[in-house]
């Protein structure tokens, strides 16, 4: 299964037909694609799909050690695609964030907003033990 199989997989669940999806999921899975071209146009790689569709910073990826987490990354839940993207946000977090599912660096953004807000050169620069970006201190 391709990426985007996966990606719309992971919202229409077992339903295998467009024409089966509700006017919500289909918004969601556009809006989510968009978001998924925007990012592999700047390097970030698809992760995964669970509940979660994931995309990694390549260049920020550390050994896992199970205390911190190994990567920086982009998230977008699925828990309320059926419910339209006005619902869904992007969340983006940092290498070397406590991995003790707290979410303490973790930044959020409407899906439907411009990407243009999304902190990326910041995320993608950030190294691990560096002093957190601008836009991460207010989570500090």
């Amino acid at each position: 299964m391709n990426e985007i199989e996966e990606i719309t997989a992971g919202i229409l669940g077992p339903r295998t037909s467009m024409s089966e999806a509700t006017e919500g999921e289909i918004r969601s899975l556009g809006a989510i694609l968009a978001l998924h071209k925007h990012l592999l146009a700047r390097g970030w790689e698809f992760e995964s799909v669970d509940s979660l569709v994931i995309w990694v910073w390549p260049p920020s990826r550390i050994a896992d050690d199970g205390d911190v987490v190994a990567s920086t990354d982009i998230w977008v839940s699925l828990e309320k695609a059926g419910d339209g993207p006005e619902d869904i946000d992007v969340g983006l977090s940092l290498v070397g964030e406590p991995d003790d599912g707290a979410d303490s660096w973790v930044l959020r953004y409407p899906l439907m907003g411009s990407f243009d807000v999304l902190p990326l050169y910041e995320a993608e620069a950030y190294r691990f033990g560096a002093r957190l970006p601008a836009s991460w201190l207010h989570v500090e």
